[in-house]
Formats: structure tokens, sequence, C-alpha cells
């Protein structure tokens, strides 16, 4: 996959996560910085893949989502998670391929 096309992916799930905040109530500020910080700690989860130690990877996802979990609410920080999680995999997936 193309970086373009990649970008263009993240993008679109940053949009969604902002169409998320509004329904969820969460301010403007908080609706972009935690979105963020879950898709950074999610970009983590393929290096599992390769061999990477899984403490660190799933204490820094678990913080992400304690952080999103304290702001947004238990549900939706779990949407947020698992949705960043799958999108990254989904992106490092086609690289496989």
């Amino acid at each position: 996959m193309e970086t373009v096309a990649r970008v263009l992916v993240v993008l679109a799930w940053l949009s969604s996560s902002q169409v998320a905040a509004g329904v969820a109530g969460v301010g403007s500020e908080l609706g972009l910085v935690v979105p963020a910080a879950v898709l950074l700690s999610s970009a983590l989860v393929p290096c599992l893949q390769v061999g990477a130690r899984p403490v660190p990877v799933v204490l820094t996802v678990t913080s992400a989502w304690l952080l999103a979990a304290r702001t947004w609410g238990e549900g939706w920080a779990s949407v947020l998670v698992v949705s960043s999680s799958a999108v990254m995999v989904w992106l490092t997936w086609e690289d496989r391929a």
C-alpha cells in the first residue's frame, strides 16, 4: 500500500474519531489529543508480529486505554483502542501480502 493511501486511512480514522467525540460529548481538545495518543500506542501492536516483547506493548496500549477511559468513558475508550489497533494491523498486513 502506498504511503499516500496509508495517510488517508489514518486521517479517515482520525476524522471518524472526531465524529465519535461529538457523539460522546467530549471537548474539542480531548477529542483530538486522546485519539492521537491511542493511535500512537496502537502503532506498537504490529511490532508483536516481528518479535517485540509483549509486556511493554500491552502496558503502552493499556495506558492509552486508561487515558481514553478517564476522558471519554470506558465504552468509547474500548472502541478507540480496538479500532485503532485493527487499523494498524491492517496497514501492516498489506505489507506482508
